[in-house]
């Protein structure tokens, strides 16, 4: 065992980590004839592109010693307002990708403001700001699905 840790320089956890991947694939594809098929990967694979690029930008937020909670509250908004500029009526694309960037840095902006000029902690302004943003969110569609 210690010249496939040495060989693969993997520490035991990672291998734990990979055995129980591989168990939970091996169970899926018993108690389910779809787990395995190329729909199934497909739709996992969609659902975590947004999660991959949010937690590639979170990494960069706590390597530089800071923390942000405010990101789910944004995506929020910001699924929301794309959808209502960009959705079936006809809406600009390019409009509501510029529109979602610059409410998405003019709240990274306020957020650096307030921890920065009234000296909060990150964690209680962004964790804050993710509260306002998620219920700005659900107040513009009313607790409506938009199409």
């Amino acid at each position: 065992m210690s010249d496939i840790l040495r060989a693969t320089r993997a520490s035991p956890t990672h291998l734990v980590v990979l055995a129980l991947i591989i168990l939970a694939c091996v169970v899926g594809v018993m108690a389910s004839d779809r787990f395995a098929s190329i729909r199934n990967f497909t739709n996992v694979q969609d659902q975590l592109v947004a999660l991959a690029i949010v937690a590639l930008a979170q990494t960069i937020v706590i390597l530089s010693g800071g923390i942000d909670l405010s990101y789910a509250g944004l995506l929020s908004l910001l699924s929301v307002v794309f959808a209502l500029l960009a959705g079936d009526s006809g809406g600009s694309l390019v409009v509501a990708i510029l529109a979602v960037l610059t409410l998405g840095v003019a709240v990274g902006l306020v957020n650096g403001a307030i921890t920065a000029y009234l000296r909060i902690h990150p964690l209680i302004v962004t964790l804050g700001t993710s509260t306002i943003l998620a219920g700005a969110a659900v107040g513009i569609v009313g607790f409506f699905v938009i199409p």
